[in-house]
């Protein structure tokens, strides 16, 4: 038996004798198990506690059941229409996620079952990571969050298993940030690092997606409109012949220059400890991140220019991209509209 909870606020209309909670917050506990749901509004100091139980048979019985616990708790109108629509919404996500073939209910993340949430560029996932931050933090969980925490932004990996901060990974249950399907392979709960290998642990794994022609043109405003070197620099995207539009597709990436030794993708580098600048490639381009990211098949993320040679991405293979689509039957897919 599994729970979730949300809170709601008590209408201040309460009857006199409850005056004392009704500015208070109460939270509405549902625990799901077959086809019982059970409802324990219970305030959120603690300080008392009600249960109501109902078997889904039809919504009239479910109704009337919520009517006659209304009543036997002297709820006054408004306040039990409130709890009524509480239910209802609660049961509907239920009923949504087992059509989507999610678990009814989804619990605390932790070292063995991991939330882990794959950034792909352009999709508002900058905005999300910081509510994952910031919702890990008040449940005081451990996470690995670029840009957060001390984090440097330009972290595309975990660190290394024989990287000096490995042991940090050791209690993380939330990861986040511009990672490839499997990075939870590198946590230490997960056990191993190669993806032949069967996972010690239970991730949940969250992506964002958008249409694609939006997120080509985001992508084109932020990572080449404003960059004299690309080829259309100060150019609307519809001003571009096919030719140029082909190259940018297939030639911009997003790069950016840092110290060798904040880089975390330098572990396997002798010269680690260099303070020497380098300009590392951060994304995969316009075109097919979203797949590569799902598909696990990195083709230019984290590589050093003048170092690593950086060729156009070969098309992604039937398999791979069976492999993305296997993936994502496993994720939660949130859309930016």
């Amino acid at each position: 038996m599994k729970l979730f909870s949300v809170c709601y606020t008590v209408n201040a209309t309460e009857s006199q004798e409850k005056s004392s909670r009704a500015t208070k917050s109460d939270k509405l506990v549902f625990l799901h198990e077959l086809e019982v749901i059970s409802v324990m509004s219970e305030n959120c100091n603690k300080s008392k506690t009600i249960t109501f139980s109902h078997r889904l048979v039809s919504q009239q019985r479910l109704q009337r059941s919520i009517v006659d616990f209304c009543h036997t708790q002297n709820f006054e109108e408004t306040n039990c229409g409130l709890f009524s629509a509480a239910v209802f919404h609660h049961i509907a996500k239920l009923r949504m996620g087992k059509q989507s073939n999610l678990s009814a209910v989804q619990s605390m993340p932790s070292k063995d079952k991991p939330f882990v949430f794959v950034h792909i560029e352009k999709t508002g996932g900058t905005s999300m990571r910081e509510f994952i931050a910031d919702s890990a933090a008040e449940h005081q969980l451990t996470s690995f969050i670029p840009c957060h925490g001390g984090l440097h932004c330009i972290t595309l990996s975990l660190p290394s298993s024989n990287g000096s901060s490995a042991a940090d990974l050791s209690n993380t249950s939330v990861v986040a940030g511009h990672f490839f399907w499997d990075v939870w392979r590198g946590l230490p709960a997960c056990g191993v690092s190669n993806q032949s290998s069967p996972l010690s642990c239970q991730p949940a794994v969250f992506v964002m997606g958008r249409h694609p022609i939006d997120r080509a043109i985001s992508y084109y405003y932020q990572r080449c409109f404003q960059l004299a070197s690309c080829i259309g620099y100060q150019r609307k995207i519809n001003s571009l012949s096919e030719d140029e539009l082909r190259t940018v597709v297939l030639y911009e990436r997003q790069a950016e220059s840092l110290p060798r030794s904040q880089y975390l993708g330098a572990f396997k580098r002798s010269d680690l400890n260099s303070d020497a600048n380098i300009t590392v490639v951060l994304d995969e381009g316009m075109e097919d991140a979203a797949c590569r990211s799902l598909a696990a098949v990195k083709a230019t993320t984290g590589l050093v220019m003048g170092e690593d040679e950086i060729l156009v991405p070969p098309e992604l293979t039937g398999e791979e991209m069976l492999r993305a689509l296997e993936n994502v039957q496993h994720t939660v897919v949130g859309i930016l509209e």
